[in-house]
């Protein structure tokens, strides 16, 4: 069961660093147009066919990203060594704006599969899913976690809100307090 788990795991990852891509072309706003999304010197850039305009957006990785095409809009990938995060974003056919509506969080853990694991939130939802593998501290042993709920008060983020790091500390606080109420370590 483990070996199947870090197999799958390492195949998850390795697959999504193979079909990163630096720019995609698509149609995100729904005018049946193409739009740009690229990365130049780590920042985004998003060029929507029906507004004159260039989105920029700094790097929200600490490491150099990487872009990925999605179902629905794209996908900026941030992996280190072993752990990394994703955001999943989106055009809001109602306010016109590109939009945060999914984050992902995974790590590889230690060499015995301690700590190994995945957060994923869909913001449109509220949809939290973490599945974590664990050391028990009065038996010692690694133990599997899985937690699958809704979080409360949660909706997708415009990407250049004024406020927009202040909403991401309230969603990272809710995750802390939803892994707090169920007694797992935070990361």
């Amino acid at each position: 069961m483990k070996k199947h788990l870090l197999i799958s795991l390492f195949a998850l990852l390795f697959s999504q660093n193979i079909y990163a891509e630096t720019r995609i072309n698509k149609d995100l706003d729904g005018d049946s147009k193409p739009d740009s999304v690229w990365l130049q010197d780590d920042v985004l850039h998003i060029k929507l066919s029906s507004q004159n305009k260039v989105i920029t957006e700094h790097n929200v990785c600490d490491e150099p990203p990487h872009l990925k095409n999605a179902r629905v809009g794209f996908i900026v990938l941030c992996s280190a060594m072993r752990h990394g995060r994703s955001f999943h974003y989106a055009h809001n056919a109602t306010n016109g704006k590109m939009q945060y509506i999914g984050y992902d969080f995974w790590a590889f853990g230690t060499a015995a599969n301690e700590g190994a694991g995945q957060d994923s939130l869909n913001l449109k939802t509220g949809d939290y899913v973490a599945k974590w593998r664990l050391r028990d501290k009065p038996t010692d042993k690694l133990r599997d976690h899985h937690i699958k709920t809704r979080l409360p008060n949660i909706q997708p983020l415009d990407i250049n809100h004024p406020e927009l790091s202040q909403e991401w500390l309230m969603i990272f606080e809710a995750i802390k307090q939803e892994k707090l109420r169920r007694k797992l370590p935070i990361h």
